[in-house]
């Protein structure tokens, strides 16, 4: 129950997000539009893959360990076009940062 539950939640934020996308202008040159995207695809396997049972388990497992890889490659990448340290936005820091931390505390489980 706590699965659908957290599915849904995911879902609807995902689907609120993906709306309110101001403009899918400039999609090629805009990484953030490409995490927006992502997320919707993701939800999207994740759908199918659940309805396929066990047989799709271990697709949905490398999906999604791809699909976290793949999150900080967008903060590199708006980074650099953003022009790197200078252009005063922390993004790539604060994920470089959680995912330090995150390697931490799983170090430590």
């Amino acid at each position: 129950m706590k699965d659908k539950l957290a599915f849904a939640f995911a879902t609807a934020t995902t689907g609120a997000t993906l709306y309110s996308v101001p403009s899918w202008q400039g999609f090629l040159t805009d990484a953030c539009l490409w995490a927006s995207a992502a997320s919707g695809l993701t939800i999207v396997v994740l759908l199918v893959t659940r309805h396929l049972g066990d047989r799709a388990r271990l697709f949905e497992v490398k999906w999604l360990a791809l699909f976290l890889a793949g999150m900080p490659l967008i903060y590199l990448v708006r980074w650099i076009v953003d022009g790197g340290m200078l252009a005063g936005r922390g993004g790539l820091i604060i994920e470089l940062a959680g995912g330090c931390s995150t390697q931490r505390w799983q170090s430590l489980a």
